[in-house]
């Protein structure tokens, strides 16, 4: 597996960039780190429990 070599937050836009040593960058959008967590609140506490994560189009990462 490949490792990060730079990890770029673009605040305007709300995406994290990943750039990996083998040349590979991801772009991910705030908004899909949010809602694709593996926080209780996300996952709740036991199968079954999951709770649709709505109106998280305007969260950001603070550094």
């Amino acid at each position: 597996m490949s490792k990060p070599v730079n990890i770029n937050l673009h605040q305007k836009s709300r995406v994290l960039e990943v750039e990996y040593e083998d040349g590979a960058v991801h772009q991910l959008p705030c908004e899909y780190l949010r809602v694709y967590s593996p926080s209780a609140e996300v996952t709740g506490h036991g199968p079954g429990q999951e709770i649709l994560q709505l109106n998280k189009e305007e969260v950001t990462i603070d550094a």
